[in-house]
């Protein structure tokens, strides 16, 4: 019954039924049917998944995103970067990634993030002659820095699933967070020289006036990230005071109407619905995993075969992106962590460094083919072609890959400043 299980989860998964309906029936039969599971009970573990506080923090940070672009706060970033960078060679695509960087500190989400700044930035882009396909290339890329900066629903799904800290996942992605950051700066420097137009030097007066408009939304990410590392609220009340200073902030610049909150709140349900509904769902195999031992045993002989951590991290990795071109960083989360997590406590992997690796794989995951949600979202949002966006990728791709992989060799990367701030 679990071979059969699987042979229809994997079926199903290559003919396109949705993830949730794969969970369901890949996992869900051999439940019924072998441990004899009454359906009561199998829709209580669904509940059970999802009715967890932590997991509020994810349609918070969502929402929060979306109101931070209605209410304007993504544009008076964007003004500020373009008057500080736009002159440099490559600087819009400079913007694009720290506009990323920064939208990732406070949606918490890839998907989010792309769209964001990019409905601001791909018409000024493609102005100065930066084409659609490159555009959206590196904002796919760029974009999944939602999940390693903090805020990350990333984080907040690991530390779900594996009962990590998820302030102190927050502290860990810090300094990774930065690091791809200006890696893709300079990669972007490096991709631009030479083939677009730059922008004429801003006067200091407009930097200065286009700082101070922006002074209260480079605040959010701080009062987010401050009231959580001052432990004045844990990272689901951290999200709520999100939406609150960006509902404050609309209604200072004057541009959050009710219509555009209503709207950031449908595009927080859909995108959350379906998020939650994969989280549902997939309890159903890690149910199924639990009751026939398999973490466990694969633990056992794993350790068997002397399969050393960075042997397993480099694997471990290498499997995360595979699957990423098959399915979304979420249910890949749910189908990889409870086999994968006992394996890395086993072999003494620090859980924090885990965490942060194992959403830089989701990241690089989500921006390959044949799914890569992060590709066909800026290819969509961007109006390109997604033959030509995933080749002006792959420059952008491989320096995020690469990065990945240096930090398997360098873990204090990650858990220095966790260490640091515990005093230890």
């Amino acid at each position: 019954m679990l071979a059969f299980g699987l042979i229809i989860g994997l079926l199903t998964l290559l003919i396109g039924v949705p993830i949730f309906a794969v969970f369901v029936l890949g996992a869900g039969i051999p439940l019924f049917y072998e441990l004899n599971v009454p359906l009561s009970a199998l829709s209580n573990l669904c509940v059970g998944a999802i009715n967890k506080y932590v997991l509020l923090a994810i349609p918070l940070f969502v929402l929060a995103g979306h109101l931070l672009t209605q209410g304007g706060a993504a544009k008076r970033i964007i003004d500020f970067l373009m008057a500080l960078f736009g002159h440099l060679p490559g600087g819009l695509a400079i913007i694009a990634v720290l506009a990323s960087a920064f939208f990732g500190a406070c949606a918490g989400s890839s998907l989010a993030v792309i769209v964001a700044v990019g409905t601001i930035l791909f018409p000024i882009m493609e102005k100065y002659g930066y084409s659609r396909a490159f555009s959206a290339g590196l904002l796919s890329v760029a974009g999944i820095l939602g999940l390693i900066i903090p805020p990350s629903n990333g984080y907040i799904i690991y530390g779900a699933i594996t009962g990590t800290s998820i302030s102190q996942l927050f502290i860990a992605g810090i300094i990774p967070g930065l690091l791809l950051t200006l890696a893709l700066c300079i990669m972007a420097v490096i991709r631009c020289r030479g083939r677009f137009q730059t922008l004429p030097r801003a006067s200091w007066s407009e930097i200065s006036s286009t700082f101070v408009r922006a002074i209260p939304s480079l605040c959010v990410p701080l009062v987010v990230l401050g009231s959580i590392y001052g432990g004045i609220a844990t990272p689901t009340e951290a999200a709520a005071v999100a939406c609150a200073t960006a509902v404050v902030l609309g209604l200072i610049h004057r541009e959050l109407t009710l219509r555009s909150f209503m709207d950031s709140l449908i595009k927080t349900a859909y995108a959350v619905g379906t998020i939650f509904l994969l989280i549902a769902t997939a309890i159903f195999l890690s149910a199924m995993f639990s009751y026939f031992r398999i973490p466990q045993n694969l633990t056992t002989w794993m350790m068997g075969t002397g399969l050393d951590p960075v042997g397993f991290l480099f694997m471990a990795t290498i499997l995360a992106i595979i699957l990423g071109t098959f399915i979304e960083a979420v249910p890949m989360a749910y189908i990889t962590l409870p086999i994968l997590f006992p394996m890395a406590v086993a072999l003494n992997i620090n859980p924090l460094f885990y965490g942060v690796l194992s959403n830089i794989a989701a990241g690089a995951g989500q921006v390959t083919p044949p799914v890569g949600v992060g590709l066909y979202t800026a290819a969509a949002t961007a109006g390109a072609r997604t033959q030509e966006v995933i080749k002006e990728s792959l420059p952008f791709f491989a320096i995020w890959v690469i990065i990945g992989f240096i930090f398997i060799f360098f873990p204090d990367i990650c858990t220095w400043l966790p260490n640091l701030m515990a005093g230890k």
